[in-house]
């Protein structure tokens, strides 16, 4: 279960009052100052549409061109907040992220809790398929999140990606991608026939970069199979160019991860830790005793109070 949010907003000072709407500029607040004592109002937007997927219903589930959503949550009134990216794991959908997304949303941040198309096996043909996919899908939820934030009283400069289990394979994907990730996917596409584009974002300009990712159960993409990708290491060499450790080097990076986990192991999160320190990264992990497989929100929650309230934020 969550922490309690009662006791205290950590993330801002002052809200505004009960049932305001955000306006497209809103109020600013001191960030800097104490915190007050009572959670701030907040309002929810279920839903919205942000992409298309383009893959065959065989590969995900879906038809090409079904929409995918995700939901808002935002203070009422205030700002510019942080703007949190949430994306699940793959049993998992948005809607699990309903008291997570309502808490941090109370404790002074706008989250964008997302749907997934692409919770696929890395084996899909052709090779390689599920690691565009997820670069694309990642890359659509944040270009939509900094559109959309200023509405709601979300700084669009500041983003953080969380998510357990595949939806932090998601955030990595994106976080450690090549500034020109579309510009080589499409190269390889055309040189090789496939895989082509994945999804249809509907929100086609502005950057996708982030600022932080903090993530549970979770890892980079191609140490999670790497059995996969040796079967053909030219794919291999391709996905690793396209995002691995050293780029993005000013990346917030926090880890929480259950030392029993039986889908993903503690070795994985241990030896991220030590290859992104080893580069220069600011990066923590936080071991959950006895843990599992989970998506320890409250924990995650804490990292991303902790990440947006620290200086280098």
């Amino acid at each position: 279960m969550l922490a309690s949010c009662v006791a205290s907003v950590l993330l801002a000072a002052g809200c505004g009052a009960g049932g305001a709407t955000p306006s497209a500029a809103p109020v600013a607040t001191d960030r800097s100052a104490a915190a007050t004592a009572a959670a701030l109002p907040i309002r929810r937007v279920l839903d919205v549409a942000y992409l298309r997927n383009l893959l065959p219903a065989s590969v995900v589930g879906i038809d090409p061109g079904t929409e995918v959503a995700l939901d808002i949550y935002a203070p009422q009134a205030g700002g510019p907040w942080p703007v949190v990216v949430w994306a699940p794991g793959g049993e998992m959908t948005k809607t699990m992220a309903w008291a997570f997304g309502e808490e941090l949303a109370a404790r002074g941040a706008v989250v964008f809790a997302i749907d997934t198309v692409h919770a696929m096996a890395p084996d899909v043909a052709p090779l390689g398929v599920a690691s565009r996919g997820l670069v694309e899908g990642a890359a659509c939820a944040v270009r939509t999140a900094r559109a959309l934030a200023p509405a709601y009283g979300g700084d669009p400069a500041r983003v953080v990606w969380s998510g357990a289990s595949f939806g932090g394979i998601y955030g990595f994907e994106l976080a450690l991608s090549d500034p020109d990730w579309e510009r080589l996917w499409t190269e390889r596409a055309a040189a090789n026939g496939g895989p082509g584009p994945t999804v249809e974002c509907l929100t086609t300009a502005g950057s996708d970069r982030i600022d932080a990712i903090v993530t549970a159960g979770s890892g980079r993409f191609i140490e999670i199979w790497p059995t996969v990708y040796d079967a053909d290491p030219a794919v291999r060499a391709f996905t690793d160019r396209v995002s691995h450790v050293g780029n993005d080097p000013a990346l917030i990076v926090r880890l929480v991860h259950g030392d029993m986990d039986p889908e993903v192991p503690f070795a994985v999160a241990e030896g991220l830790e030590r290859e992104l320190t080893a580069a220069g990264y600011d990066v923590a992990l936080t071991t959950v005793a006895l843990g599992g497989h989970a998506p320890f929100f409250a924990q995650i929650l804490e990292k991303i109070v902790e990440v947006v309230g620290s200086q280098e934020w």
